[in-house]
């Protein structure tokens, strides 16, 4: 199980300051309403990737430094066993199991953006342990689909 805790919209907050920004410089270098910019750091919103890159740049850290504020990972089984299947999103969406699109930014659930942002996270052993386990994962689901569709045709 992954816990996600952020503390993205204290990072920003404490990263603008130290560069003596207003809310209002940082939203126009991003092109947003100085609103959204608040809505990051009061937590209403999250920022996608693309946004925590260009702020990245704007306070002159790697993106890591905002990132590590936001994952905080607790493994309920240090061996990686086993994902739970859900076929739910973070907010009740359905989400299709059967033929899953080509995931773009647009198309990810919450939970699965929460989950791209605890990877990135961990050490690149970890990260290759999860990795060579769904790379696995995959394979045993195109086995069985092949199988199905073999037995369907029989």
């Amino acid at each position: 199980m992954i816990v996600i805790i952020s503390k993205i919209p204290e990072t920003l907050k404490k990263l603008r300051i130290k560069c003596k920004y207003t809310q209002k410089q940082v939203a126009d270098i991003l092109k947003i309403d100085r609103s959204t910019y608040s809505y990051y750091e009061s937590g209403r919103i999250r920022p996608d990737v693309k946004t925590i890159l260009q702020l990245s740049q704007i306070f002159k850290v790697d993106y890591t430094e905002i990132l590590d504020s936001e994952c905080n990972s607790v493994f309920s089984d240090s061996k990686y066993t086993q994902l739970p299947e859900s076929k739910e999103g973070s907010l009740g969406e359905t989400v299709e199991t059967t033929s899953p699109s080509v995931p773009t930014e647009e198309n990810l659930t919450e939970r699965e953006k929460d989950l791209i942002l605890g990877v990135r996270l961990l050490s690149s052993e970890a990260r290759n342990e999860i990795f060579k386990m769904v790379s696995e994962r995959f394979k045993m689901e195109n086995r069985l689909r092949r199988k199905n569709r073999n037995n369907e045709q029989n």
